[in-house]
């Protein structure tokens, strides 16, 4: 089988031809139908430490995938043959609490890994292997959605996770709405993470603005306005000290925010909107800075986070539970919404054209998909 293996000496990617897998009783062999390329495989190939499986100087890539099941192993009953099935990503430690209940996203140990990111080979290849506890069953309404299910899982486990908190400390938990709790939420940085964060927001009725360098009159300006939602561009009110306050309220519809979500990993972006957060509110950290300068305090007031009562939440990942629960939203969606969705997907390329594929500039594409 052919697959984009990525060699921890040479840091290259490569078209690589390596057996089938063979499956366990546990086990069901997928057919790959569409993985998709995000920050993280690009940042690998720049990586100074590529873990690979052990024995193996090479790493498949890839971990946003969508494939059909050709065969299961003999113990599992509940998956059949020709079943659209998506991945889940982390594997857990198998030590630490979390892990063992389920929750490797919330892992303590730091040693669990990750298919196609570390330790574990990925799905960029046309069949893979996989235990029948790390598969989730798509529906044929989602199925042509569904490679972006996995970038989704990251939205709604933050949300959520956000949501859960603020019902509880500030209603005492009681029966009230996302957009009761999260009103109008500001998303910094337009990337697929960040796009489908607001897809998933503006689908609760959220009032959502988005930020992000891209020009108003592009695609996912257009995308932000389909959700019912505002776009701004940064360029417009950014300076070399922060950015120009007048500037962004006069363009802002909402200039107070109930949340903001961070999916550019720019600090000295994201802190320079802290005082738009009304008191109660809360920050929610997506984005990492890489190898950005991480000195907040030009534009970090550590004392509004004590008098406003904010929370800063920090997510990564996502667990079995966040896969079917973004399934279940997405399945309850109409069809105008599923539209918005499939316009994050901007190219679609054969995995032979894997080169060309990675070579796409960020101005250029949103979510770039490669089909086997």
């Amino acid at each position: 089988m052919k697959t984009i293996a990525l060699n921890k000496f040479n840091k290259t990617l490569q078209l690589m031809n390596l057996p089938i897998p063979q499956i366990g009783d546990d086990e069901i062999l997928v057919k790959s139908l569409e993985t998709g390329i995000c920050s993280t495989d690009r940042e690998l190939l720049s990586s100074q430490a590529i873990v690979t499986p052990d024995g193996d100087d090479n790493l498949i890539i890839g971990h946003e995938a969508v494939g059909k099941i050709i065969a299961i192993g003999a113990s599992i009953n509940f998956f059949k043959k020709g079943d659209i099935v998506v991945p889940t990503v982390r594997r857990g430690c198998g030590n630490c609490y979390f892990c063992q209940n389920e929750k490797s996203d919330m892992c303590t140990t730091g040693k669990y890994k990750e298919r196609g990111i570390v330790g574990l080979q990925g799905f960029m290849s046309e069949y893979f292997s996989e235990k029948a506890s790390n598969l989730v069953v798509v529906p044929s309404k989602l199925q042509k959605d569904a490679v972006l299910i996995e970038p989704t899982t990251v939205g709604i486990k933050s949300i959520y996770a956000g949501y859960e908190i603020q019902k509880a400390r500030l209603y005492g938990g009681q029966n009230k709405t996302v957009n009761e709790i999260f009103k109008n939420i500001l998303v910094i940085g337009g990337g697929s993470i960040g796009l489908l964060s607001s897809f998933i927001l503006a689908s609760l009725n959220t009032n959502v603005t988005c930020i992000d360098v891209d020009d108003e009159k592009g695609v996912k300006a257009e995308i932000i306005r389909d959700m019912g939602g505002q776009y701004l561009n940064l360029n417009e009110f950014k300076t070399e000290s922060g950015i120009n306050h007048s500037v962004f309220q006069s363009k802002s519809h909402k200039a107070n925010f109930d949340l903001i979500i961070d999916a550019s990993g720019n600090p000295d972006i994201c802190f320079c909107f802290i005082d738009y957060l009304r008191p109660n509110s809360m920050l929610i950290l997506l984005g990492l800075p890489g190898d950005r300068a991480t000195v907040f305090s030009k534009y970090f007031d550590y004392s509004t986070f004590v008098l406003k009562n904010m929370i800063v939440l920090g997510s990564v990942n996502a667990n079995k539970m966040h896969f079917e629960k973004t399934i279940s939203h997405l399945m309850n969606l109409d069809s105008k919404y599923l539209n918005i969705l499939n316009k994050i997907i901007t190219h679609k390329l054969h995995y032979e054209q894997f080169e060309e594929a990675f070579a796409l500039k960020t101005n250029e594409r949103i979510k770039v998909v490669l089909t086997w």
